[in-house]
């Protein structure tokens, strides 16, 4: 019988919108492919995530790698002086990196649906893969309230789909597997849970 519901963050209760992110903080166009490309489709982004890695870290590691596309061509709509164009993706991507999450938004149609799993006598939880920023938004999202636990990635230095996440959060809370639903967009999350 299942007692306990655990809902993903991302594209489930929160808006995870990148592309939108990086337009809505004024990133030039011709810049915005390559910030969404070396910031959150990169492997830092996951560490991050994992809390593997430090912001610090993140950044050093996206411009090692940025600047050595750059100047190799990899991104041919970049014209101009070499050195001028990693300065400004390197603001860019820091800027993105810092300001992300002041653009959160619930999913409004979905905000009933954690109150009333609580008041149907469930209890209900959030698993989601994010870095230590979660807490900077986390207050943007109205039914994070009614949560009887959160478990944040990057505080684990963990990461979905990895089975020990899973694990790690039933026994925080103290729930039992075969009494827990798992509620992700993700298919290769919900297989691993």
């Amino acid at each position: 019988m299942i007692k306990n519901i655990v809902f993903d963050m991302g594209n489930v209760l929160a808006d995870w919108a990148p592309k939108q992110f990086v337009k809505q903080l004024g990133t030039p166009e011709v810049f915005r492919p390559v910030v969404l490309h070396e910031l959150f489709e990169s492997p830092e982004w996951s560490m991050f995530d994992a809390g593997r890695i430090t912001e610090e870290g993140v950044l050093l590691r996206i411009h090692e790698r940025m600047a050595y596309h750059v100047t190799s061509g990899f991104y041919p709509s970049l014209t101009g002086d070499e050195k001028e164009l990693i300065a400004s993706l390197d603001h860019w991507i820091r800027r993105m990196l810092e300001g992300w999450t002041s653009l959160m938004e619930p999913i409004e149609k979905i905000q009933f649906l954690p109150e009333a799993l609580k008041k149907a006598g469930y209890r209900v939880y959030l698993l989601t893969n994010a870095s230590i920023h979660f807490d900077r938004y986390k207050e943007q999202i109205p039914c994070f309230s009614w949560m009887d636990g959160i478990f944040v990635s990057g505080a684990h230095h963990l990461l979905k789909p990895e089975p020990e996440i899973y694990r790690a959060m039933l026994k925080e809370f103290g729930l039992k597997a075969e009494e827990t639903l798992f509620i992700d967009d993700n298919p290769i999350n919900v297989a691993g849970g």
